[in-house]
């Protein structure tokens, strides 16, 4: 089960100072993920509330996420896979294709058992605070100053996929390449779309 939360950010420079003060300490340097999310030609993952998704990264991964009743909580599946082409025709082969490709700059720092993700995404920033329960990540953003009702509930895509039809993008994917192409994201379309 995994479970996190999400806040939006203005910059990450005041947040990660926050997370090394408390007592954090860095797992990983600031890397780029790039994902694939697959679906059938139907949407039937979709609307299951199934995600199935390829990343490129630090370590490249196979991911199935099944939502729960609760925004916050997800089953999670995931595999490391050593040869990303392949692995990507094997799942073409069996009836799944693209429909978005996002990226993103990670760190991922460690806080009391929690998992704190700094996230560059071409819209924005963010953090997620992965933990044991929601109790435990609740008091830890509290005490890094998030309000605990301004946490996102969309993820990444479905961000994205509410600036396109606001905006109006004709590309079709969340690349840092694709976003250099127009004006930056102002902070209040950003918030005119998580809300």
């Amino acid at each position: 089960m995994e479970i996190e939360a999400k806040f939006q950010l203005p910059t990450h420079y005041s947040i990660r100072r926050r997370i090394i003060e408390s007592g954090g300490h860095p797992l990983t340097g600031r890397f780029l993920e790039r994902n694939t999310r697959l679906d059938t030609p139907d949407g039937r993952l979709a609307a299951d509330h199934i995600l199935l998704r390829l990343r490129q990264g630090q370590q490249d991964t196979l991911t199935v996420k099944k939502g729960t009743a609760t925004y916050e909580a997800r089953y999670e599946y995931e595999i490391e896979i050593d040869d990303y082409p392949t692995t990507m025709e094997l799942l073409g082969v069996l009836g799944y294709q693209k429909t978005v490709v996002y990226e993103k700059y990670r760190e991922v720092f460690s806080l009391r058992d929690l998992s704190l993700m700094l996230d560059e995404v071409p819209f924005g920033f963010f953090i997620e605070i992965e933990g044991p329960d929601l109790e435990t990540i609740r008091h830890l953003a509290e005490e890094l100053g998030l309000e605990w009702s301004r946490r996102v509930r969309r993820s990444y895509v479905a961000i994205f996929e509410r600036l396109r039809n606001e905006l109006g993008f004709e590309f079709e994917d969340a690349t840092f390449s694709n976003f250099a192409l127009i004006p930056p994201i102002t902070p209040e379309i950003l918030e005119k779309v998580i809300a």
